[in-house]
Formats: structure tokens, C-alpha cells, sequence
């Protein structure tokens, strides 16, 4: 009977006890969520307009920024930020604004824009438990003032 045999004893015992020696990881993937270590990742808005190259404001005062709004419920604001040229850096920054939900579409005067100039606009959704989106970002260029 040897050695073997009160080991395959014991690990029958303790299976029928409810007592298990195999050590159980599956806590390991929600520990982090609990505890606020891992970051949940969500993508950013989809934006609408501009998103073209060329953008002709020649009968227009302002130009109008939209975008695809979901979970009116658990979002706060969007976080947006208007960039000169491709480079969205602080010293290229512009504007910043946290916009409400009911400033929707957003407008700029198109006196703060130069005809020729390209410009990069980025949108963050930020919900009502603080959580932000990934950023949204287009770059164009205005032709006509």
C-alpha cells in the first residue's frame, strides 16, 4: 500500500469534505476591478464635422463641431481641445472647454480661425463617475473665410 495510496486517500477525503489543495487564479482576473487598479478603456466619440480636409466657412460666421452623443445618462461633459496645425501639443493649443450635454453642436467664431491654417480638434467623453473616454481626434484645413 505504501505512500501512494494515503496520498490518493487524503486527496478523495478532502474532494469529499469540499477541502481543495488546487489553487483556484480565477480571483486574480477581477482583483484589479475592484480595487480600481486596472482602467477600463472605452472609445471616443464618433465625430461628424469637420472630419474633411478642406472646410469652406465663406458664408458662415462660426464653425459648427458635431458629433455622435450616446449614454445621455452616464455622460457628464466632453472635453474638447482645438489645436493649430497637426500637432496636438500644448503650445499649439487654442481652446479648451469642458461642454455640457446641452451645448450640443458646439460653435467657434470663424473670426478665430485663418484661412489656409490647419487645424486638429479632439473630443474625450467624460461620464458621471469620472471615467474618460479615449480621444476622438480630426485635423482640417479652412479654405475660405
Amino acid at each position: 500500500m505504501g505512500l501512494r495510496y494515503y496520498f490518493i486517500a487524503g486527496a478523495l477525503f478532502s474532494l469529499f469534505l469540499g477541502l481543495t489543495f488546487i489553487p483556484d487564479y480565477g480571483y486574480a482576473s477581477n482583483a484589479g476591478f475592484s480595487a480600481g487598479a486596472i482602467k477600463q478603456f472605452f472609445p471616443g466619440p464618433d465625430l461628424f464635422y469637420p472630419v474633411t480636409n478642406d472646410i469652406n466657412l465663406e458664408s458662415k460666421g462660426y464653425l459648427e463641431f458635431k458629433w455622435r452623443r450616446s449614454d445621455f445618462y452616464s455622460t457628464r461633459s466632453y472635453d474638447f481641445r482645438l489645436y493649430k496645425g497637426y500637432q496636438t501639443t500644448l503650445p499649439n493649443l487654442l481652446i479648451k472647454k469642458s461642454i455640457a450635454i446641452g451645448e450640443y453642436p458646439y460653435r467657434i467664431p470663424s473670426d478665430n480661425l485663418e484661412e489656409g491654417e490647419v487645424y486638429t480638434w479632439v473630443l474625450i467623453q467624460v461620464l458621471t463617475d469620472g471615467r474618460k473616454s479615449d480621444k476622438s481626434f480630426s485635423s482640417f484645413r479652412i479654405i475660405k473665410k
